[in-house]
């Protein structure tokens, strides 16, 4: 999954609650995906600007690998009497 981003969006905002809508609008109409983030800041950031009267508005980003389908994986079991 490339870098999510939003609308730059007003001063209290919940950070959490901007991640996690990213995250939904990314999986939508994929019900067996599941996306994992990249760890620390390569994850999850914001740019932030503010305008000359102070006001501040923010962009969440998040970046992460969307895995969906099932991963199969052979392997020889020592408690399997069938030998391959």
């Amino acid at each position: 999954m490339g870098p999510g981003q939003q609308r730059m969006v007003g001063g209290g905002h919940n950070r959490t609650d901007e991640y996690n809508a990213l995250i939904a609008g990314a999986l939508a109409g994929r019900g067996d995906a599941q996306i994992e983030l990249l760890p620390g800041d390569q994850g999850k950031w914001e740019e932030n600007k503010k305008d000359v009267f102070g006001h501040v508005e923010y962009r969440f980003f998040c970046k992460g690998i969307l895995r969906s389908g099932a991963v199969y994986a052979d392997r020889q079991s020592a408690a399997c009497p069938l030998k391959q």
